[in-house]
């Protein structure tokens, strides 16, 4: 398989997942874990699968962190990983801030 290969420019980044992205926290209880909950914070993008080749070209971009994932006709990037979130993720949305209200969800977030 021939993947295109894109040249993605930070600020690029930033206003695609502003568009595109998603931050969101899952609160689940949870027997498993002494406090009796899993909390899992999580980095998303879904595209129509005709885009896969974008999504893994931002894969590439932050580092190989996340997984793609393809479920019918949609491709989804998604970070769960802490210390790739943390270290990865709200490095550069630190850097190269979200200007839309999707920057309050960051906040909120992370």
């Amino acid at each position: 398989m021939n993947i295109k290969k894109y040249e993605l420019n930070p600020n690029w980044i930033t206003g695609f997942v502003d568009g595109d992205g998603c931050f969101t926290v899952r609160i689940t209880e949870s027997k498993r874990y002494k406090a009796g909950w899993f909390i899992q914070a999580s980095f998303q993008i879904k595209l129509h699968i005709k885009d896969k080749d974008l999504l893994l070209n931002v894969k590439t971009f932050f580092n190989n962190a996340g997984t793609i994932w393809t479920n019918d006709n949609f491709c989804f990037y998604q970070v769960r990983n802490i210390d790739e979130i943390i270290n990865i993720i709200v490095s550069h949305f630190d850097k190269y801030t979200l200007i839309t209200q999707k920057r309050s969800d960051y906040e909120k977030v992370l």
